[in-house]
């Protein structure tokens, strides 16, 4: 077993978003990475939209996509299930923190 904390933040869509490599051979590939620090709402994830923190402007961007937990997929779809529900509200909840978290 492995853990991981690796620092970043954003959302990025696209082939290759994320790679698990050992020994030069992919382990794991990820079509999708989201982080709660994305203040903006919608599902491509534009560039220079994140700040490693958690912000009032990424508690909008989240209520904006969360629409009362029925919103379609977006850069805030943590879970990745493709819908905007309680897991995703859980796992931003979670980091919140008031606006004072900083990602590592």
């Amino acid at each position: 077993m492995v853990s991981f904390n690796i620092p970043g933040g954003g959302c990025y869509k696209g082939t290759g978003a994320f790679t698990i490599r050992a020994n030069g051979v992919a382990i794991r590939e990820y079509t999708s990475v989201e982080s709660p620090d994305y203040a903006q709402f919608d599902n491509d994830g534009i560039a220079g939209r994140w700040s490693k923190s958690i912000t009032a402007a990424d508690f909008s961007a989240f209520g904006q996509a969360w629409q009362g937990g029925t919103g379609p997929a977006s850069c805030h779809d943590y879970d990745g299930n493709n819908a905007m529900n309680a897991g995703d509200f859980s796992i931003f909840g979670a980091v919140w923190d008031q606006g004072l978290r900083n990602c590592p």
